[in-house]
């Protein structure tokens, strides 16, 4: 099944909002999005481990002023 652009961004917005129970623009979102992480299939690709999971960090422009420019916290790696 192909999926658009819009589709595509729109599952992987469910799925921080409703899956992980987050609020739009939550610091997790602009951690993946930041490494280039922004559809489903990049969240479940087999090229994704956990040692790049645990490597993802918050962008400089993370709405917590305590999280920017560090790794992501264990909550948000386990949820991965």
């Amino acid at each position: 099944m192909s999926l658009t652009r819009e589709e595509k961004t729109s599952a992987f917005k469910h799925i921080i909002s409703t899956v992980f129970d987050l609020g739009a623009d939550s610091p997790l979102e602009k951690a993946l999005t930041a490494a280039g992480l922004n559809t489903p299939f990049d969240l479940g690709s087999p090229n994704l481990t956990e040692a790049d999971i645990k490597d993802i960090k918050y962008p400089n422009n993370a709405a917590s002023g305590e999280l920017r420019g560090k790794k992501m916290i264990p909550g948000h790696v386990g949820m991965l």
